[in-house]
This record gives structure tokens, sequence and C-alpha cells, in this order.
């Protein structure tokens, strides 16, 4: 941000549940994180309206591991998994209401075929969450895998960080 000439006087790291599970970060953000939300919004009106030069902010995070370039999920086993081509499949209980179609952020199901995933698929799962008769499922066995991986690692509350 610095170097497009902004000047940052706060960031911070919420926490969300995962688009791939509700087991990871259930329920979150919680009272507890928003009120952490309302009291730093409160520090920023604060920092804005203080007189002086800001003198900015440092922002060390928690820093991701050393991939060797793009990240590379895992499976259950802890190898390399690779599920970009996964989709969605659509179960015979689909009963076409076409709110798959609607929801998916990347114009992917097609309208007027929703069992179809034609496009690219990010694997947010809006249209899996969003089916009323869940009949849309990511079921590519890959994807699974790192899923399995993601909920036996990541098993205590990630905490906010703010600076």
């Amino acid at each position: 941000l610095r170097y497009r000439g902004f000047h940052p006087i706060a960031a911070a790291a919420f926490v969300g549940q995962h688009s791939f599970t509700t087991r990871l970060a259930t329920g979150r953000p919680d009272r507890e994180d928003l009120e952490k939300a309302e009291q730093f919004s409160a520090e920023i009106v604060r920092r804005i309206l203080q007189p002086g030069e800001f003198t900015g902010i440092k922002i060390p995070g928690q820093g991701a591991p050393d991939y060797g370039g793009y990240y590379k999920p895992k499976g259950r086993d802890e190898e390399v998994v690779n599920f970009l081509k996964a989709k969605p499949v659509t179960t015979d209980a689909c009963v076409d209401c076409r709110r798959c179609a609607k929801v998916c952020p990347m114009g992917a199901i097609r309208q007027d075929h929703p069992s179809e995933v034609s496009g690219i698929c990010i694997k947010c799962n809006a249209c899996v969450k969003q089916c009323p008769v869940h009949a849309k499922q990511l079921t590519d066995e890959a994807y699974l895998s790192h899923v399995g991986f993601l909920e036996n690692r990541y098993t205590s509350r990630a905490r906010i960080e703010l600076f």
C-alpha cells in the first residue's frame, strides 16, 4: 500500500468460517470477534482524529510457510494433492430452483441447466451451502482429502490480529 502512495493507519486479520468446511472456525465471526471489531473501529477513528502526524503501523503477521512458489494443498496423508479442476456435482435430488447458479460468484453454473458447471469453479461452496435440497456436492477425492487435512490440522481457535 505504501508503494502505491497510501498511508495505512490500521490493519487487521479477522477470522471467518472456512468456505470448504463448517468444521473450521464454526460460527466465526462470533460475539467476541464483533466486539473486537467495534473496539478496533473506535481505535481507527481515534487515530484519524488525533492531532499530529501518524507514524504508521508495522504488520508482522504470522507469515505463511515457504511453499517454494504457489500454495500446494496437502491431503490427509500430507502429500500434495491437486483439485484445481474439481467441480461440484448435482444429484438427482435437484429441484431445478437454480439458486446455485444465482449465487455462484464465478458464473460457472449454467442458469439454463444448473447441473452443468461450464466455467471455472473456485471451490467457494456457495452453491453447496445454498442448495435447499443438498443436491450440490464437491465429491473430488483430492479435494475431500485436503478438507480432511485442514480439519485435522487446524483444531484450535484462531486469534484475531490487530495492527
